[in-house]
């Protein structure tokens, strides 16, 4: 069985939200991948779990800073569990290297 992606791979440089619970629906994700599409460079990938009307932070941090070599995809984060207006956000040390993945089941949380 496939696993339906919640979400188009975003491209993130600065903290960008990359899925939002929608209304009245619980989520659970079934991974939410960093895939460092750079050909050179290293990038470090932050996520943030950020509660409804939220913005990343520092005190939101899931994942604090994982380095991507160059073509790789080593982060994945399961099993993160979100009610209405929660959302996952991404950032990385360089714009447009790392494109941010997610799979879940909307309604499974």
């Amino acid at each position: 069985m496939a696993l339906p992606k919640l979400e188009n791979p975003s491209s993130a440089g600065v903290a960008i939200k990359v899925y939002e619970c929608p209304t009245t629906t619980p989520t659970k994700t079934r991974a939410v991948v960093s895939v460092n599409v750079a050909a050179t460079s290293k990038t470090t990938v932050k996520l943030h779990l950020v509660p409804p009307g939220g913005s990343a932070g520092n005190a939101n941090l899931i994942e604090p800073g994982q380095a991507l070599a160059p073509d790789t995809v080593p982060l994945e984060r399961t099993g993160i569990a979100l009610t209405e207006g929660w959302s996952i956000w991404a950032s990385s040390s360089v714009a447009s290297a790392a494109n941010v993945h997610v799979w879940g089941i909307e309604g499974a949380a």
